[in-house]
C-alpha cells in the first residue's frame, strides 16, 4: 500500500505511456532500415535520460569520439559494438512497448471498466457482464472493489515492467567508458579535496604547535633564565639542576621548531616554493642548482607537495647514488607544469627498493601528475614529473 501511494507506479505509467509513443517512429523507421540506425541513436540518447522517470541514474553516454553529431563519427559509431547494442536496444525496446500496450489495453481498461460500474445506473444504464446485469447502484460497489483491486495489480505489473526495461535498456546501451571516466572524474575531485583537507589540516596542526606547546616552554625557559639570576648568589647548589631543567626546555623547543619545520618550513608559507627551495639548496652538502621562476605560486597544497618531492629527491641523492651535483629545474608549459630532477651519481634508482621514489609517487598521484624515471646503472638519474596546469594559483603567473 505505501508503494501505491508513492509516485513510483504512476512515474512508472508515464514511463511506459512515453515509450508507446516513442515506438511509433521506431515503426517507421524499421520501413525505412538504412534510416534505423540515426533513430536508434537518437532513441538511445532520449532513453538515457527516460529512465529518471523511475529514480534511476542517467545511463552513461557514448565516449566522445562516438557522439554525433559532428557526422565525421558516424563511420564509428556504426562499426562499434555500443552502436550495434544500440539498435538492438531499440528493437527490445519496440517488444516492450507491444507488451506496455497489452498490459494497457486489457489491464487498463478492465479497471476502468470496473471502476465506472456503479455510475452506470445513475445515467440509466446497467453493467452487464455475459447474462450478468446490475441496474442498482449499490449493488455495482463489490464491482468497484475488484476493479481497485486489478488497477493495483496493473500498477504493480507496469511498474515491474518498466523496471526491467529500464534494467535492460542500461545493459544495452550504457557505455562502460563514459561509466568508468565519470568514476575517474569523481574520484580525481575527491583525491583533489582529499589533498586540500590534509594540507589545511597539517597547517592547523603547525599553528597549534607554534601557539600551544612552543610558546608555553619559551614562557618557561624565559621564567628559569630569570629565577636563574635571582638564587645564583643565594642557593648556587641549585644552579646545576636549575640548568638541567632549563636545557631539557631548550631541547623540548628544538624539537617542536624542527617538527614545525618538518610538516611545512616557514620559508615555503612566507615566501612561497621558489625560496624554499634555494633554501634547500643552500643546505645541502652537494651543490644544488635551483632553476624556478619565483612569480610562479602554486596552490598550498601542490608547493608542499612538490618541496616535498624536491626534499625527498635530494635525500635520496645524497644517501644512495653519491652525487656531486643536483640540479631542480621547475617551468610552466601550456601542458601543464614540468618538474625537472637530475643528480650525477651512479644511478640504479628503483622504487622497488625502497619508499623514497615510491612516496614521491604517491604525491604526483594525488596531484593528477605523471612522473617518468630514468636511471641507469652508473648514472645519471633523472627524473621528470608533469603536473597538470590547474595548480597554478589565479593571478600568481605575472
Amino acid at each position: 500500500m505505501r508503494l501505491l501511494a508513492s509516485t513510483a507506479p504512476w512515474a512508472a505509467a508515464v514511463y511506459g505511456f512515453s515509450g508507446m509513443l516513442l515506438a511509433l517512429p521506431t515503426m517507421i523507421f524499421i520501413a525505412l532500415f538504412p534510416l534505423l540506425p540515426g533513430w536508434a541513436w537518437l532513441l538511445s540518447a532520449i532513453e538515457r535520460q527516460r529512465v529518471r522517470l523511475l529514480g534511476h541514474k542517467s545511463i552513461p553516454g557514448p565516449p566522445v569520439s562516438l557522439r554525433i553529431p559532428p557526422w565525421r563519427h558516424v563511420p564509428a559509431r556504426l562499426t562499434s559494438a555500443l552502436g550495434w547494442r544500440e539498435i538492438a536496444g531499440t528493437l527490445l525496446h519496440l517488444i516492450f512497448a507491444v507488451l506496455t500496450f497489452t498490459l494497457w489495453v486489457f489491464g487498463l481498461t478492465l479497471a476502468l471498466t470496473l471502476l465506472l460500474a456503479p455510475f452506470l445506473p445513475l445515467f440509466g444504464s446497467a453493467f452487464t457482464a455475459g447474462d450478468w446485469r446490475i441496474d442498482h447502484p449499490a449493488d455495482t460497489i463489490p464491482i468497484a472493489v475488484l476493479g481497485i483491486i486489478v488497477l493495483a495489480v496493473f500498477l504493480y505489473a507496469q511498474l515491474a515492467l518498466a523496471v526491467v526495461q529500464a534494467m535492460t535498456a542500461r545493459v544495452l546501451i550504457g557505455s562502460r567508458v563514459e561509466e568508468l571516466e565519470q568514476q575517474v572524474t569523481t574520484l580525481a575531485g575527491e583525491r583533489v579535496a582529499l589533498v586540500d583537507a590534509f594540507e589545511a589540516e597539517r597547517r592547523r596542526i603547525e599553528r597549534d604547535l607554534h601557539d600551544g606547546p612552543q610558546q608555553h616552554l619559551a614562557g618557561a625557559a624565559l621564567h628559569l633564565g630569570l629565577l636563574r639570576t635571582r638564587i645564583e648568589q643565594q642557593q648556587p647548589d641549585l644552579l646545576p639542576g636549575l640548568d638541567s631543567a632549563h636545557d631539557e626546555i631548550e631541547r623540548a623547543l628544538d624539537a617542536i621548531r624542527a617538527a614545525v619545520s618538518g610538516l611545512r618550513p616557514r620559508i615555503l608559507i612566507e615566501k612561497g616554493l621558489a625560496a624554499a627551495l634555494i633554501d634547500l639548496a643552500d643546505r645541502s652538502p652537494v651543490p644544488v642548482r635551483v632553476d624556478v621562476d619565483p612569480v610562479v605560486r602554486f596552490s598550498d597544497a601542490a608547493e608542499a607537495s612538490v618541496y616535498s618531492i624536491a626534499t625527498e629527491f635530494v635525500a635520496n641523492s645524497l644517501k644512495h647514488s653519491g652525487a656531486h651535483q643536483i640540479t631542480i629545474t621547475l617551468d610552466t608549459a601550456p601542458g601543464g607544469v614540468r618538474i625537472l630532477l637530475n643528480d650525477d651519481g651512479d644511478g640504479g634508482a628503483d622504487p622497488a627498493r625502497g619508499t623514497g621514489l615510491i612516496g614521491i609517487n604517491h604525491r604526483v598521484t594525488l596531484l593528477r601528475g605523471t612522473a617518468e624515471l630514468d636511471s641507469p646503472i652508473s648514472g645519471p638519474t633523472n627524473l621528470s614529473i608533469m603536473l597538470p596546469s590547474d595548480i597554478i594559483r589565479t593571478g600568481a603567473h605575472t
